[in-house]
């Protein structure tokens, strides 16, 4: 997926001037004192960019550019987005999609009096506040969405924290828009991590396969040289690792495991690369080497565990590490438990306003499975406490490496050592 090497934009806000943003591959800032059209700015590159023509329709502008770059690809793609009025004055947007600058772009063009009824022609005649949401997409929209979705991953967090819905499903709810997202990340959350858990359990019966299959193969003679690379202690704790995984209780394994592991130390301490084996030390070492070889295969499993895990692991370490005197876990139902200092289970809904939005945040950014990704979001600040706020990018950017951070913020906090990674709206808008 690519990121955005620049954007362009004429007419913004019935501008002459044509803003042009330089974009850093890793983080941004969108800068200024209120007034000089952050959330207007964001709410413009997400829904041109999502393919929101209803809602982009709204803004003011006449043309957006974006040209997208990612490492080691000479091919420079464009977005390009025109916004006029069609031959009955309806509002109209014409999308160019292309490959690099030379190539002839795909082009769409949606007028207002495409989208909806009357009604809705009616409203998108003129700039208005009046939204109306449909299900049914004119096919070009459709086409538009995924012909973007082949070149981009955008991650979006609004400064209401939720999506814009339909009036009537809004109306179903008594949530709170933060409330409302938080749920919906943690939702999220089962989807993703019972991907993680096919992935690990493949693993798993990938080492299963393996060890059946060393019980029928041949130790010889030149297998003994691994000899000198076993531990007893650490073998049999590695015993114990692989009788646990499947669930086997120690009661029955125990009495034998320590039997065998003094039968292997004997025979170990008694082997002689350049001397005789007895009859009995051979049979021993010979059912070390098959165990020996299980026990390299168990590391190799668990190993590939830790890295599907990682991401996982990774947001919940973070995520501890900045609540104050409560903890998050990842219960067996894939959904994160909240306790408190005195172990008490908390739901989402009795987390503070600044916890729900940590959560939104870090969680977003998990649900972005580490691949390159545009991550906007706009007053990521709000109700976090300033210790919060000095660690939240670095924080998104362990979770996440590979994505594009484009934030709107009045917080120098949240800036922290990216100081040089800001536009600063009021000097260019």
């Amino acid at each position: 997926m690519y990121k955005i090497a620049s954007i362009e934009i004429a007419g913004f806000r019935g501008s002459d001037r044509t803003l042009r943003l330089p974009m850093d591959a890793d983080v941004n800032f969108f800068i200024g004192r209120n007034g000089t059209g952050k959330t207007r700015l964001m709410n413009l590159l997400n829904f041109a960019l999502s393919g929101d023509v209803r809602n982009l329709m709204q803004i003011e502008f006449r043309s957006v550019l974006f040209r997208l770059f990612r490492p080691r690809d000479r091919a420079r793609p464009f977005i390009r987005i025109s916004r006029g009025t069609d031959e009955d004055g309806y509002i109209d947007l014409t999308y160019e999609l292309g490959t690099s600058s030379k190539a002839k772009p795909q082009t769409f063009r949606i007028s207002a009096s495409d989208i909806g009824g009357p009604w809705m022609r009616r409203q998108y005649r003129l700039l208005t506040e009046t939204r109306y949401y449909h299900t049914d997409e004119p096919s070009d929209l459709a086409r538009i969405k995924q012909s973007i979705d082949r070149l981009i991953q955008l991650s979006w967090i609004s400064v209401h924290r939720a999506a814009m819905e339909a009036p009537e499903e809004r109306e179903k709810r008594f949530e709170s828009p933060v409330d409302r997202k938080a749920h919906q990340v943690a939702r999220d959350f089962g989807v993703y991590f019972s991907v993680l858990d096919k992935a690990a359990a493949e693993e798993t019966d990938k080492f299963q396969q393996v060890y059946l299959l060393a019980l029928i193969s041949p130790s010889g003679f030149e297998a003994l040289s691994s000899l000198e690379t076993v531990n007893p202690e650490d073998e049999k704790s590695a015993i114990r690792g692989m009788f646990a995984e499947f669930n086997i209780k120690s009661s029955v394994y125990a009495s034998k495991l320590e039997s065998f592991s003094k039968r292997m130390a004997k025979a170990l301490a008694n082997y002689d690369p350049k001397g005789p084996l007895e009859a009995n030390d051979f049979l021993v070492l010979t059912d070390t080497i098959r165990i020996h070889d299980s026990v390299k295969e168990w590391h190799q499993l668990l190993k590939k565990r830790a890295s599907i895990y990682a991401p996982k692991d990774t947001f919940v370490s973070i995520l501890n590490g900045m609540l104050y005197k409560k903890r998050v876990s990842i219960n067996a139902g894939n959904q994160p438990i909240f306790h408190s200092e005195s172990g008490e289970e908390l739901n989402l809904e009795q987390l503070s306003s600044g916890e729900k939005q940590l959560f939104i945040l870090l969680g977003e950014t998990l649900l972005q499975k580490q691949q390159p990704c545009i991550f906007m979001a706009d007053e990521p600040e709000i109700s976090l406490h300033i210790d919060w706020q000095e660690r939240l990018v670095p924080s998104l950017r362990k979770i996440n490496p590979n994505a594009q951070i484009v934030f709107a913020t009045h917080s120098p906090d949240v800036v922290g050592a990216y100081g040089d990674n800001t536009i600063d709206l009021e000097k260019i808008g």
